[in-house]
């Protein structure tokens, strides 16, 4: 016995219809994910997180030479990783983003250099 408004026909009350396949892409696991599409941003993230320890330290010379080389392996890992890999390190054009990144690394760097120490006369 068929109910008011549900079609009535084959296959009536069916969560999903049979005409839709089913997912062929990567698999879409966590760990998959990690270890594709997270792990540079993860180690990125790490090496900032380092040189702010640093800076905190009170060691900032070294702290800051050390965010500019983590910005400069940025620009790097931007450049070699493919558009599906490279995850929010992305956000304009490949160019754009490696030059802004590099250019930032080597100013970051350049400055944490530069700098004489703080109390020194």
């Amino acid at each position: 016995m068929s109910k008011a408004g549900d079609g009535g026909g084959p296959g009536a009350g069916k969560a999903v219809p049979s005409r839709i396949a089913a997912p062929t892409g990567p698999p879409t696991t966590l760990l998959y994910r990690l270890r594709t599409i997270h792990l540079p941003l993860i180690l990125i993230a790490c090496g900032l997180c380092a040189a702010m320890v640093l800076v905190a330290m009170d060691r900032w010379r070294r702290g800051t030479v050390l965010f500019g080389l983590v910005t400069l392996v940025a620009a790097a890992v931007r450049l070699v990783l493919s558009p599906e890999r490279v995850g929010v390190l992305a956000v304009r054009s490949r160019g754009f983003d490696v030059a802004t990144l590099a250019a930032f690394g080597g100013l970051i760097i350049w400055l944490g250099l530069s700098i004489e120490s703080l109390g020194t006369g």
